[in-house]
């Protein structure tokens, strides 16, 4: 967390147009999910104030669902969709409802293709794109 809060402070300084990602399990996310809401907070705070943006990183399946809560978390709502966004990975089952529901919030969302090796019950096994026809 505090390599985050130098980083910002570098971009800062040095006014290069840049912003942060950050990954909810760095900041404890498995441990102790509150502890990764406060270090994250700590991060979006730090961020909001020097007028920049932090994005949260969605990583594997397995904690999906932690990461959107810390977004939906009350605290989190009194930022902006200026100071904070989150990525959601398309080829899970539940992505589109997961975006329905943020949307709500506001959140700023990005969606990703996905990296992680998800299994089928989870995730979209075949990555290959298809062109729908017209009478789809």
């Amino acid at each position: 967390m505090r390599e985050y809060l130098d980083v910002l402070k570098r971009i800062d300084e040095t006014g290069i147009n840049s912003n942060v990602s950050i990954k909810l399990t760095q900041f404890g996310l498995e441990i102790d999910p509150d502890l990764a809401y406060r270090n994250a907070r700590r991060v979006v705070e730090n961020a909001a104030k020097r007028g920049n943006f932090v994005r949260v990183d969605m990583e594997g399946s397995n904690v999906t669902q932690a990461t959107i809560e810390r977004l939906q978390a009350p605290g989190a709502r009194n930022f902006g969709l200026n100071d904070v966004g989150i990525v959601l990975q398309s080829y899970l089952y539940r992505t589109m409802d997961d975006a329905r529901d943020l949307l709500k919030i506001p959140a700023r969302i990005r969606l990703c293709k996905g990296a992680y090796n998800e299994p089928p019950e989870v995730a979209y096994p075949d990555k290959r794109m298809s062109t729908p026809t017209m009478s789809e």
